[in-house]
């Protein structure tokens, strides 16, 4: 049979924080009905694109288009153990283009840091994403 000696005990390490990204997944390649919700989430990223479960703080998102943050709250997400998210009423058909803002990255230097941009990328991560709203009638 098999025997161990010692019990195997595993460490990590805390890794600062780069930036916030939008999360979408496929949303902007397939068309959002007019009047629906749009949860829009958010996470925020250490220079592994891993989500830092362990930040809490606010992003701004600036909105263009047929869209509103759903209730008149302001355009701006809480984020709580890395996560967060804004529902956006999409109110007409066209296009909403959702952007994060400067106060999104938190280490310039590792946001600009060879190859983090193609771990974002892989995970579909974005900073901008357009939404096409359309009438599913």
């Amino acid at each position: 049979g098999f025997r161990s000696a010692g019990v195997l005990r595993a460490t990590f390490t805390h890794v600062d924080p780069v930036c916030a990204m939008l999360d979408l997944g496929d949303a902007p390649d397939k068309p959002h009905p007019t009047g629906a919700p749009l949860k829009v989430p958010i996470q925020v990223v250490d220079r592994y694109a891993n989500v830092c479960e362990s930040y809490n703080g606010e992003f701004g998102l600036e909105l263009s288009g047929g869209g509103r943050i759903a209730g008149g709250a302001p355009p701006r997400f809480e984020v709580i153990g890395g996560r967060g998210f804004l529902p956006v009423m999409c109110t007409q058909s066209g296009t909403i283009t959702l952007s994060l803002g400067s106060d999104s990255v938190l280490d310039n230097i590792a946001r600009h840091a060879k190859g983090f941009s193609t771990r974002l990328r892989e995970k579909g991560l974005l900073t901008t994403a357009n939404i096409h709203v359309r009438s599913m009638t």
